[in-house]
């Protein structure tokens, strides 16, 4: 007896079909109803587990209320310290008592979707003056990267980490700056003027150059625009770029050094903030997952789109996660896909072999000169 599999609009012609040709598809049948309930079962446990849902996307953005001692000591969203530059080395810690009072003013208030203002004047690296706005002209997201460039440390590190990152997703892939996407390095010291610009140029494409798997051809794509060095003219301009970002610093006069938070900041096309990253060493696959998504796609090849549909960032890990959800239904639908080639296989092989068998049983059936026996 066959398995009793429901008589549904789908199901009833394949089983008149089956009937006829002698097809048993019951297997076939069982076997697509076990993964359709394993997929149904694993998208549940996905929704019922905490970790999943957070992984599945982002985490609420209020601001969470500031914990007595009492209380957690969890860092609200949108303001969270950051390792800074200071000839110490001193890092905030969770009792703001004991911070000097100038690290107290250095912060990083992530903000997505906030502008800085693209009339901003600048000064590249050859001494010619532009305006902030132009490194946006082609629409391609910004890799914005703030700092000075007699930074004795933090700066250093971040522009190495970073270097480091763009050769690492060019050997997956054609992901050098000057592609679809573009790096920006501006000196909040209106002192340093193109000379000073010019030389950290000098020294990045040379870093980026000895890093492995880059050609000449890459790193002169990268000097022909893919990474912009420049500064300001004056202490205003600086502060309405940093300030639009929420990249809080303060100049240290004591020490004449700046003490500033360690982050870059992802802009889409339109000059809006996207992601903050805030670490040396930035993973590879995040930041070019970033640049897919602020490109809204335009980055990048289908490898990149599919990955950036299976991973989502996760504001409490600061970095990306598997996306369950999204993973379940990429499961869900490639297991339709594989029973339905199945199936029209499947078909495809019953009726060679009837056709087959049709002109087996006409020439058994043919008398002597092609007349039918009687």
């Amino acid at each position: 007896m066959g398995f009793p599999y429901p008589q549904s609009r789908v199901m009833r012609p394949i089983a008149a079909y089956s009937a006829r040709k002698g097809i048993c598809i019951n297997n076939l049948y069982v076997c697509s109803v076990l993964a359709g309930g394993l997929w149904v079962s694993a998208s549940a446990s996905a929704q019922s587990d905490p970790e999943a849902q957070t992984a599945s996307g982002p985490v609420p953005t209020a601001v969470a209320p500031v914990p007595s001692q009492t209380e957690s000591t969890a860092e609200p969203r949108g303001e969270r310290p950051s390792p800074m530059h200071s000839p110490g080395g001193e890092i905030p810690g969770e009792n703001e008592a004991r911070m000097p009072a100038f690290a107290k003013e250095v912060k990083l208030n992530q903000d997505p979707g906030a502008a800085p203002p693209m009339a901003t004047p600048l000064v590249d690296s050859s001494g010619r003056r532009v305006t902030l706005g132009e490194y946006f002209a082609d629409g391609k997201p910004v890799i914005l990267n703030l700092g000075y460039y007699a930074c004795p440390s933090q700066c250093n590190l971040l522009i190495a980490g970073l270097s480091e990152s763009v050769a690492k997703m060019s050997r997956d892939g054609d992901w050098l700056p000057g592609t679809g996407y573009r790096i920006l390095t501006i000196s909040i010291d209106p002192r340093e003027g193109a000379d000073y610009a010019a030389s950290k140029r000098e020294q990045t494409l040379k870093r980026l150059s000895e890093e492995p798997g880059v050609t000449a051809e890459d790193t002169a794509l990268a000097a022909a625009g893919g990474w912009a060095f420049a500064t300001v003219e004056e202490e205003a301009h600086a502060r309405a770029i940093a300030d639009a970002v929420g990249w809080k610093y303060v100049y240290r006069a004591d020490v004449d050094q700046y003490a500033h938070p360690t982050a870059i900041v992802i802009l889409n096309g339109r000059g809006e903030v996207y992601r903050y990253f805030t670490t040396h060493a930035i993973p590879p696959r995040d930041l070019r997952l970033s640049l897919v998504e602020a490109s809204q796609g335009k980055a990048g090849n289908v490898v990149d789109l599919a990955l950036a549909f299976c991973f989502t960032y996760s504001d409490a890990d600061g970095t990306y996660v598997k996306n369950a959800k999204n993973l379940m239904m990429a499961g869900g639908v490639v297991t339709l896909l594989v029973i339905t080639a199945g199936l029209l296989v499947l078909f495809r092989l019953e009726k060679r072999r009837g056709l087959r068998r049709d002109r087996a049983d006409s020439t058994l059936g043919a008398g002597p000169l092609g007349q039918t026996a009687s």
